[in-house]
């Protein structure tokens, strides 16, 4: 039973490899023709539907996210693309603008602490109070590895739609203009 149970395991780890492997490939592609779409596009004002919020050490995390949200016709800040032309001075004025700018926040953590870290939960918690004064409106969703409940979330995220990392897809109806 016990090597049924581990090959039972192991097959559904593929199973699930070869899933991952058929949507990256497929959302590399929609990510070359968005560029191309953009390349000829003529230039406008830079804004953004979906900010995603999260720590540095997150970014291999949050990548797949990126390029489907991408890949599906989202305008995606993220961090990790967006700052690196970006003066060290300037990482703040930029995250503020893109905060200003933006319809959407998804924060994405593998960890409670990354959720509070000062520029993730600068944030989130900008967002948060902006959605609470109604200065604007739009969806604050969190996307966490699995080691990491809704219930385990700050209190100011708890109640805001969560999703686990295997299930991200489902965040589309939730960040469409």
């Amino acid at each position: 039973k016990e090597r049924e149970k581990a090959e039972a395991e192991e097959a559904e780890r593929r199973r699930i490899e070869a899933e991952n492997e058929r949507k990256r490939v497929e959302a590399e592609e929609k990510i070359r023709i968005a560029k191309l779409e953009k390349e000829n596009q003529t230039e406008e004002e830079e804004s953004y539907n979906v900010f995603i919020s999260c720590k540095s050490e997150d970014y291999d995390f949050a990548q797949p996210i990126h390029d489907f949200l991408i890949a599906n016709g989202s305008k995606v800040f993220f961090a990790d693309a967006e700052l690196k032309e970006k003066a060290e001075s300037q990482y703040a004025d930029v995250i503020d603008e893109a905060l200003d700018a933006t319809k959407h926040l998804i924060v994405v953590a593998t960890s409670i602490g990354h959720i509070k870290s000062k520029w993730v939960k600068y944030e989130w918690s900008t967002f948060s109070n902006d959605l609470k004064s109604n200065y604007r409106d739009g969806n604050l969703i969190t996307i966490l590895s699995h080691d990491i409940t809704p219930r385990m979330l700050p209190a100011s995220l708890r109640h805001m739609q969560s999703f686990s990392i295997e299930h991200f897809e489902n965040i589309l109806p939730y960040v469409k203009k």
